[in-house]
């Protein structure tokens, strides 16, 4: 769920938002696997834990925050046919 575009559940239990990288090369990378054409992200844009593998998350020393690791790459993206699907 991109908050710019699709209106996400923020109170939905597990889900986490997460700001598009400030590195160009990163944020490329997310914007291109989301597949959304002539869009660029606002600072204000947020992509959810919905469309990161489990693999790029810590919590934080109070586990109180999810955070994710700083080359996590937002692959998961369900509503894409196969063929658009990034590659992991």
């Amino acid at each position: 769920h991109i908050t710019a575009k699709v209106a996400a559940k923020k109170d939905e239990p597990g889900v986490t938002f997460h700001s598009f990288p400030k590195d160009l090369e990163k944020r490329k990378i997310w914007i291109s696997n989301t597949k959304i054409n002539d869009w660029e992200p606002s600072k204000n844009s947020r992509l959810c834990s919905k469309h990161f593998e489990a693999c790029y998350f810590y919590q934080t020393d109070t586990q109180t925050r999810v955070r994710l690791l700083n080359g996590a790459v937002p692959t998961i993206f369900p509503e894409l046919p196969k063929y658009l699907q990034p590659k992991k």
